[in-house]
């Protein structure tokens, strides 16, 4: 897919562990290309349901190019120390910038 403009709507869906929901735990996105990035927090989204919301990048922030996502994901787990457990993800999502 190839975008051209300033603004992209992206719904995001997180797979969790033993049942757990996205509004069970506190997540951020990070979208990129080499060049740049865009944080956007959990609190920053739109929630569509229980496990999937959707955002909005903003490729001026971005610049041009093959837009990558890395996941960070705050998990409950009370064997690690403070009882959260960070687990990151990258993926491409198949979308270029021009």
């Amino acid at each position: 897919m190839r975008a051209k403009g300033t603004i992209i709507k992206l719904a995001i869906s997180i797979d969790l562990p033993s049942g757990l929901t996205m509004d069970d735990v506190d997540f951020q996105c990070r979208f990129f290309v080499f060049s740049a990035s865009q944080v956007i927090e959990k609190s920053q989204m739109v929630r569509i349901n229980e496990n999937s919301y959707s955002c909005y990048v903003d490729t001026k922030i971005i610049g041009s190019g093959e837009i990558w996502l890395e996941t960070t994901a705050y998990l409950p787990d009370s064997d690690y120390e403070g009882g959260t457990r960070v687990e990151v993800d990258k993926m491409n999502t198949g979308i270029k910038t021009v």
